[in-house]
């Protein structure tokens, strides 16, 4: 995740990464640009929380069952 953030912020505010303004940007390619984004991430949480232990045997997103339902 840090990796994504690092490239995000590589990028001038209010541009993309290859120089267009995001003002030019219609809400089409903005639409296309949001599901791309959230596919990928989708896919890479599967892919490394649906393993064995991916998600029990990680702290950072385990939940634990609160002591009351203990």
């Amino acid at each position: 995740m840090e990796s994504i953030a690092t490239e995000a912020t590589k990028s001038s505010p209010g541009k993309t990464s290859n120089n267009t303004s995001v003002d030019s940007l219609s809400n089409t390619e903005v639409n296309s640009g949001l599901k791309t984004s959230l596919t990928q991430g989708v896919d890479k949480a599967v892919s490394s929380l649906g393993i064995a232990n991916g998600f029990f045997g990680n702290p950072e997103v385990k939940i634990p069952l609160p002591d009351s339902l203990k």
